[in-house]
This record gives C-alpha cells, structure tokens and sequence, in this order.
C-alpha cells in the first residue's frame, strides 16, 4: 500500500498557489476528500504522529507547501513552495522505508556512531574489515596499520554537535506540547553522547521512534558522504535485506550503540557486544579473516 504522505506529496501542488492562500482547514477538508473519492483509507495526519495538520505539512511536505502563521488567525495560510525557495530549502529527513535495502553493517554502524575519541578506527580498503584500537598502545590492530597504511581509511565518528543539531531540529516541529518541548530542551544543553540519545528517546515517549525516523537517514547520509570521499563502495557498507529484517536490524544497532559506553570496556567484553549484534555472515566475512590476519602477523614477530 502506498504510505499516506506519499499520496499526499502527488496531489498537493495540484490544491495550492504560489499567490493565493488556501486556509489549513479547508486543505485538509480538500484532501480528506480526494482520499474518500479513490476508495483509500481516511487520511488523518495523526497517523504519522502529527495532531496539528500544519505541522504535518512542515515536517513532511515543506518542499511543497508553505505554511504562514497570521497573527490574530486561528487557521494557518498555505501557500505552494516558491521553486526558488525549494532548491534552497535544507534537505527534508528521509522515511526509514525510503531506504528499505539499506542496512548498515553492524561494525560499521557503531565505528561511526560510538563518541569514544580516545579510540581510533580504520577500515581496510581490501578485507572490508573494520577495527578499533587506542593509538600508542602497541596494538596488533596498530601494528597492522603501520605495516600497511596504504590499505587503510580512518572514520571519524558523526560529530556530537552535528547530532546536538539534528536533535534541537527534530525538537523544534516535534508533535509535542510546549511545555514538554522546554523540558526536553533542557537536555540539550549537555555534552552529546549515546546515552543523552537514549534519555531524549525516553523523554519523547511515544514520539522516540519519530527521533528514530529522522536520524537514521542522516547518519545514512553521513555514511554515504564519507564513502564517497574515500572512493569506498558503498554496498561494501550494508547488508541487504527485507524492511522487516531492516526495521529489526535498526533496533539492534541503537542498541548496540547505547549498550557500548563512551569510555573504554576491556577489548574481549567489546568484542562479544559487538560479535552479539553481527550476523553469522558478517563474522564469516569479515571478523575470522580479521582474527587470521592478526594472527599471521603475530606468528612473525
């Protein structure tokens, strides 16, 4: 079945101007209609978590539809999106089906999403493996850098204030009360960390899977960029599977993220939390030719 803002995002230029308002209430009355005529299930913006239809329109069609707030007016003014002002509109977050064949591999997934800095990671460009050591430390996985940097792409982790960010924008058009919205904002005034996410999750309650929606996209993106600049195909990065399977996986990752700390755990206790959350083909693939390696090099030494 095709997702309700789909269909939404088809029909709405055909209901509105450039230069003439068309009052909120009436829109969605408009739209209610077109909905009931094609025999589709009632459209109710609260489907998706919006009360408000013109927050809806703001968090999910601000490319198409442009909201104005009169003073004195208890109904809104929408408006269609100037074609100028969509080139130039930020980019909208990305429905998780969206991305339905897009699962991040598991190592990689925590090597960009753990704020550990003390602790550096690297991917080899030849195995696909990654690994995680402290610099100075005398490390097999140091060692094997040294002997071979050429092979290796150091990740930088998505930056705590790059996701600081995309919280206080989740925050600012979340269908929340105001006086919960201040609260939760309060929050935001702390160092990032996985377990900060984990506290604004809970303090979003039934909106955290909302926060959810709207931040994977962007680490995916995050991921996707940093390919890019390294010349790394992206597929290397992901496993593929159905979007039960993806929705499912996605649980295991933040997970994975908020049950691995921001300060050290002893190597073998991170090796079983990560080895837990991989799949019996990630670890064939990717951690036996890694544990090989090391070792091989061991044995020379």
């Amino acid at each position: 079945m095709i997702e309700q803002h789909a269909v939404v995002a088809k029909i709405l230029p055909s209901l509105l101007s450039e230069h003439t308002h068309e009052l909120g209430a009436r829109l969605k009355q408009r739209i209610q209609k077109i909905f009931l005529s094609q025999g589709m299930p009632a459209f109710d913006p609260r489907k998706e978590g919006y009360p408000k239809f013109s927050v809806y329109l703001e968090r999910l069609h601000s490319d198409i539809a442009k909201v104005v707030r009169v003073a004195g007016n208890s109904d809104v003014h929408v408006y269609r999106q100037h074609s100028s002002s969509v080139q130039n509109a930020p980019a909208m977050p990305l429905d998780l089906k969206e991305k339905k064949n897009v699962v991040i591999r598991s190592d990689v997934w925590q090597a960009f999403l753990n704020q550990d800095l003390s602790r550096k990671r690297f991917y080899n460009k030849k195995t696909c493996v990654v690994m995680h050591f402290i610099p100075s430390s005398g490390s097999s996985e140091e060692n094997l850098l040294d002997a071979s940097p050429e092979e290796y792409v150091e990740i930088n982790p998505v930056p705590g204030n790059e996701q600081l960010k995309w919280m206080r924008e989740f925050l600012d058009s979340a269908p929340i009360g105001d006086a919960e919205r201040d609260v939760i904002a309060g929050q935001l005034h702390a160092k990032y960390s996985s377990a900060l996410n984990a506290t604004f999750i809970n303090s979003l309650g039934k909106q955290g899977s909302l926060w959810r929606r709207y931040r994977i996209p962007r680490i995916i993106s995050f991921i996707e960029e940093w390919a890019r600049k390294n010349e790394i195909p992206f597929s290397e990065l992901c496993v593929t599977e159905s979007i039960d399977s993806n929705i499912s996986r996605t649980s295991q990752l933040e997970s994975l993220e908020e049950s691995v700390p921001d300060i050290p755990l002893p190597p073998r206790a991170l090796a079983h939390k990560l080895l837990d959350l991989m799949t019996e083909d990630d670890i064939a693939r990717m951690v036996l030719p890694a544990m090989m390696n090391t070792l091989l090099l061991k044995s020379h030494l």
